[in-house]
C-alpha cells in the first residue's frame, strides 16, 4: 500500500489514547520556562527540545534510569544535561511519532494514524512508560482489528513493523507480527492480490514468514512453491545457494516432477532433497498399493457376499418350488376325491330315482299302513329288551 493510500485512511482510522499525567503542556520545549534536559533526536536538522527531568523522569523508566546513572541502550546523558536518543531517525514520521510520546508524558492525548501505530508501538516499549503496559495494550488490539477489518492496512502495518524491528532487533517485540502475519498472509489473500501481500510486502520480510502462510486456498500459479521460488529469486544477490535450498526444502506441499526438474534446473534441488521426495514417492505408491490391496479384498468380499446371497435365493426358490409341488399335489388328491364322492352322489341319486319308480304305484293309504306296522313291530323290541311286566296295551290304538 502507497503512502497516499494509506495517508487516505487516516480519517477513518485513528487511534486516540488518553494521558493520565498531569496537564503541563504549556512548559513543553519553553526555552525560558526553566527546562534542565536539552533532548536531542539525532538524524533530523530539527532543534533539540527544551524539556524537564520532573516530566520525563517520572513517566519514562527509559529516562528516569538515564538520569540515575544507569547506561541505557535507547538514549545516551551527555554533559549539562543532554540527553540524546540514540537511535537514528530515518525518516519525518518516527521522530514526528517520538516526539508525541513526550509531549504525552507532559499530559496532551494524542491521536495516531494507522501509518504511525508501528513507529507508535515501538518508541513507546523504547521509552518504556510508566503506563506503557495499559497503552501498548490499546495499540495492539487497535492494529490487529484494524488488520482484521482490512488484510491490506495489515499487510503495511506488518511491513512497517517489521522493518522497525531490524533496526532495533534487541527489543521485545510483544509477539504482535506473528499475530499481525497470522491475520494477513493467508492464501487466500495471496491469490488475490499478489501485489499487495507479496511484492509489498512478503518478499521484504525475513525468510521466517514464509513459515507463517496459512495456506487455506492455492492456485497452480500461486502456491507454496511458487512462493518460495518467488522469495529466492527476489533474494538471489543476498542469499547463498545453501540458504535457497533451505528455503526451498521446507515447502510444505510434496513436489511433482515438473518442480524437482524446475529445481534442478535451477541448481536448487540437492540430494537431500531428492532422496526425501523420493522417499515420500515411495510411501505414496505403497500408500496406493495398500489402498488398491484393500479395495481388491473388499470387491472379493462382496462378491462371496452376493454369490451367499445368490445361493440363499436360489435354496428359497427350491423350497418354495417344492412347496407348490405338495400343494399341486393335494390339491389333485381333493380333486380326485371330490371327483369319487360326486360319483357316490350320484348313484344314491340313481337309487332314490329307483325306489320312486319302484314305489311310485303304491297308494297313500297303503304307506301309512305299511308305517304303522313298522312302529309297531319297533316298539315290540322295546318292551322285550326291557323284559318288565306291563299290562296288555291297546297298541292298534
Amino acid at each position: 500500500m502507497s503512502s497516499s493510500e494509506t495517508g487516505s485512511q487516516e480519517a477513518t482510522y485513528a487511534l486516540v489514547v488518553l494521558s493520565p499525567f498531569g496537564n503541563s503542556i504549556n512548559f513543553f520545549d519553553d526555552v525560558e520556562g526553566y527546562s534542565d534536559i536539552i533532548f536531542i533526536i539525532p538524524g533530523t536538522d530539527e532543534k533539540p527540545l527544551h524539556l524537564h527531568r520532573r516530566e520525563l523522569g517520572f513517566g519514562s523508566r527509559t529516562i528516569n534510569s538515564l538520569l540515575k546513572g544507569d547506561k541505557s541502550m535507547h538514549a545516551v546523558l551527555r554533559e549539562a544535561g543532554r540527553v540524546e536518543w540514540s537511535h537514528e531517525v530515518n525518516g519525518e514520521e518516527y521522530r514526528r511519532v517520538l516526539v508525541k510520546w513526550l509531549r504525552f508524558l507532559y499530559g496532551e492525548h494524542q491521536s495516531f494514524s494507522i501509518s504511525e501505530c508501528p513507529s507508535a508501538l515501538m518508541i513507546l516499549q523504547q521509552l518504556q512508560l510508566t503506563c506503557g503496559e495499559e497503552k501498548e495494550g490499546e495499540i495492539r488490539k487497535y492494529i490487529l482489528d484494524t488488520a482484521q477489518n482490512d488484510a491490506r492496512i495489515g499487510a503495511f502495518m506488518l511491513h512497517e513493523l517489521v522493518a522497525l524491528q531490524r533496526e532495533c532487533p534487541e527489543d521485545d517485540h510483544t509477539g504482535i507480527d506473528a499475530a499481525l502475519a497470522d491475520l494477513v498472509l493467508t492464501g487466500s489473500n495471496i491469490v488475490s492480490d499478489p501485489e499487495t501481500f507479496v511484492e509489498k510486502c512478503l518478499l521484504d520480510l525475513p525468510v521466517k514468514y514464509l513459515e507463517l502462510v496459512r495456506w487455506n486456498e492455492t492456485t497452480e500459479e500461486m502456491n507454496d512453491f511458487r512462493l518460495r521460488l518467488k522469495y529466492v529469486s527476489y533474494h538471489k544477490m543476498a542469499m547463498t545457494d545453501n540458504e535457497k535450498i533451505e528455503v526451498m526444502k521446507q515447502c510444505s506441499s510434496g513436489l511433482d516432477t515438473n518442480e524437482l526438474n524446475e529445481l534442478r534446473r535451477r541448481g536448487l534441488l540437492s540430494t537431500e532433497m531428492a532422496l526425501n521426495q523420493f522417499q515420500k514417492d515411495l510411501k505414496l505408491k505403497d500408500d496406493e498399493l495398500k489402498k488398491v490391496k484393500e479395495l481388491a479384498e473388499e470387491e472379493r468380499t462382496m462378491k462371496e457376499k452376493a454369490l451367499e446371497e445368490k445361493e440363499e435365493v436360489e435354496r428359497k426358490r427350491e423350497s418354495e418350488r417344492q412347496c407348490n409341488e405338495e400343494l399341486k399335489q393335494k390339491l389333485e388328491r381333493v380333486i380326485e376325491k371330490k371327483e369319487k364322492l360326486k360319483e357316490k352322489l350320484e348313484e344314491k341319486k340313481k337309487d332314490q330315482d329307483r325306489l320312486i319308480e319302484t314305489f311310485g304305484e303304491v297308494s297313500s293309504k297303503e304307506i301309512l299302513q305299511w308305517r304303522r306296522q313298522e312302529l309297531f313291530t319297533y316298539l315290540c323290541k322295546i318292551l322285550k329288551a326291557n323284559a318288565s311286566p306291563t299290562k296288555k296295551l291297546d297298541l292298534e290304538s
